[in-house]
C-alpha cells in the first residue's frame, strides 16, 4: 500500500467524494470507540471517537460489509 497521495483529479468520483470526508480525520487522535444500536437491527454500529469527532463503520455502497465511514462532529 502507497502512503502517496495521488491528484484527486485523477480518481473516480467515488473515491474523490470519501477523500475530501476523510480529510476532516487528518490530524486528529482516535480517542475512544463506541458503539450505537438505536437502528433497531440485531447489528450495532461501530463508531471511532476522535475528540468531538465519531466516524460510523457503515457497510460499503453494495451493503455487503463495513467499507465507509459517516462522520459526525466538528471539522
Amino acid at each position: 500500500m502507497t502512503r502517496k497521495r495521488i491528484k484527486d483529479s485523477e480518481l473516480p468520483r467515488s473515491p474523490q467524494f470519501h477523500l475530501k470526508r476523510y480529510d476532516k480525520l487528518v490530524g486528529k487522535t482516535l480517542t475512544g470507540v463506541c458503539v450505537d444500536r438505536s437502528d433497531g437491527s440485531g447489528d450495532p454500529v461501530i463508531g471511532l471517537v476522535f475528540g468531538g469527532t465519531v466516524a460510523w463503520i457503515l457497510c460499503d455502497e453494495e451493503g455487503n460489509g463495513p467499507g465507509v465511514l459517516d462522520i459526525e462532529g466538528p471539522k
